[in-house]
């Protein structure tokens, strides 16, 4: 298998497109063996507010290849974009810009499990996280910044676990049981104790991982 840790700065939030892109390919000792990094043109303007948090404008990526461009100079370079183990802090978000290119078979995501592993964190945003413990200080909202931010942040939840990175690998392929809830106004609190009916508004109006969709099915199976 080949794993990539993935970032992607974009034009927005809703029917985005990627402005920045960067690939840090490691391998099972997470040693670091290819980077890339690239602004790219997706052919739609940048909204304001994504430009207030990374900085890219629309004549920064003027001239810069599309995404699919950028791919084929990495393939041309020796990249094996198949078989892909994609990870990413909240990857469900940055998956969208890369499964058209790669040949994802596992989809890693970094903030699933530091919700499952850290305690006492503010809350689990990449930033929060470096800060909290005390993890190297990266270019924050930069694809590269936050590839190695991820890389730091694997490094420590594998070193903390005593397991080996292809243990998290195996359990990436499969939804594991939420115990706290990590975000909204139930933060902290053990998700049974939450209110049956706001689990199914949970549900019903939330976008959530992997994760929390089947902690919060299962216990509505259950009647929990």
């Amino acid at each position: 298998m080949n794993y990539w840790i993935c970032d992607t700065e974009t034009t927005g939030l809703y029917n985005a497109g990627a402005v920045e892109m960067a690939l840090i390919q490691i391998d099972e000792q997470l040693n670091i063996l290819r980077q890339y990094e690239s602004l790219t043109n997706p052919g739609i303007p940048i909204e304001p507010g994504a430009a207030e948090i990374h900085g890219i404008t629309d004549a920064d990526i003027a001239e810069a290849p599309s995404p699919e461009q950028f791919v084929q100079e990495m393939i041309d370079d020796g990249a094996d974009f198949s078989d892909v183990c994609f990870i990413a802090h909240n990857s469900k978000f940055d998956l969208k810009f890369y499964r058209p290119f790669l040949g994802v078979r596992v989809d890693m995501c970094t903030l699933a499990m530091a919700r499952r592993s850290i305690r006492g964190s503010p809350n689990y945003k990449l930033a929060t996280l470096v800060e909290f413990l005390g993890l190297p200080q990266r270019q924050a909202h930069s694809a590269m910044g936050d590839c190695l931010s991820v890389h730091d942040l694997l490094c420590r939840l594998v070193a903390d676990s005593g397991r080996p990175f292809t243990t998290y690998v195996g359990l990436a392929q499969k939804p594991q049981m939420v115990h706290i809830m990590s975000f909204g106004k139930y933060q902290g609190r053990s998700i049974m104790s939450i209110p049956r009916s706001y689990r199914q508004y949970m549900l019903n109006n939330f976008e959530l991982d992997n994760d929390m969709r089947y902690t919060l099915e299962t216990l509505a199976k259950t009647g929990v």
